[in-house]
């Protein structure tokens, strides 16, 4: 019985071993000031999408700045 392409393929392939567990590491986790920087990003993005629900466009296509209260 002859070998498949991919079993040819297969032979050739040097897989190295897992590392041993004294040289492994443990995962990185964000820490609390990337996290609460993340929320703030978060909370800005919000608050920029409640803001563009919220608002009536005009169909001149401007004046909206006065319905924030701005002048």
């Amino acid at each position: 019985m002859r070998a498949t392409p991919m079993e040819k393929a297969s032979s050739y392939i040097n897989t190295p071993d897992a590392p041993p567990a004294s040289l492994r590491q443990a995962p990185l986790t964000a820490g609390r000031t990337v996290r609460l920087r993340g929320l703030g990003i978060a909370l800005g993005c919000g608050t920029v999408l409640a803001l563009a629900v919220w608002m009536t466009p005009s169909p001149t296509g401007t004046g909206t700045h006065r319905q924030l209260g701005l002048p």
